[in-house]
C-alpha cells in the first residue's frame, strides 16, 4: 500500500516454482470464503477434488467415486454423503473439505485455520487423519 515493503518475490516448493506443483497441492480454505447455500451434495463437493486428475471431457468415474467413498469414510462423514452442504455443522463441513483434499492425492495439503469454529470430535478426527497421512509419507 505505502510501498514500504517490497511486494516482489517468489514461492518455491522443494526448490521448484509453486506453479509447477499445482496438481500436487490441495488447499482447505477458510470457511468464511465459502457459499454454504450453493446447492451441492457432500459427495459431489468431495468429488471436486478429483477434477485436477481428469482430462477436459472426462467425467468422474467408478474409480474416483470409490476414492470419494473412502475419504468420506476415513473422516467419518459417509452417512452425510447425500446431504446438502448447507445441512452440515461447521466441524462436519470441515471434514468434508479435508476429504476433498484426500481424493486429489496431493503431495502437499495447506490448511487455512482448520480448527476455527469446529467441535472437539471433528478436531480429533482431523488431527488423527493428518497424523496418519504423515506416518504414511514417512514410510516411503
Amino acid at each position: 500500500m505505502l510501498n514500504i515493503v517490497n511486494h516482489q518475490g517468489k514461492v518455491v516448493i522443494d526448490g521448484q516454482p509453486a506453479k509447477n506443483k499445482l496438481k500436487k497441492i490441495a488447499y482447505v480454505e477458510q470457511k468464511s470464503n465459502i457459499d454454504y447455500t450453493f446447492p451441492i451434495k457432500v459427495k459431489e463437493c468431495v468429488s471436486l477434488g478429483t477434477y485436477a486428475n481428469l482430462t477436459i471431457f472426462q467425467r468422474v468415474g467408478k474409480e474416483q467415486w470409490q476414492k470419494v467413498s473412502e475419504a468420506l469414510d476415513i473422516l467419518g462423514v459417509k452417512e452425510f454423503e447425500n446431504r446438502q452442504i448447507s445441512a452440515l455443522s461447521g466441524g462436519q463441513f470441515q471434514r468434508v473439505l479435508l476429504a476433498r483434499c484426500l481424493v486429489k492425492d496431493a503431495e502437499y495439503i495447506f490448511l487455512d485455520e482448520p480448527f476455527v469454529g469446529i467441535d472437539s470430535v471433528s478436531e480429533k478426527i482431523i488431527m488423527e487423519t493428518l497424523t496418519n497421512l504423515k506416518k504414511k509419507v514417512k514410510q516411503f
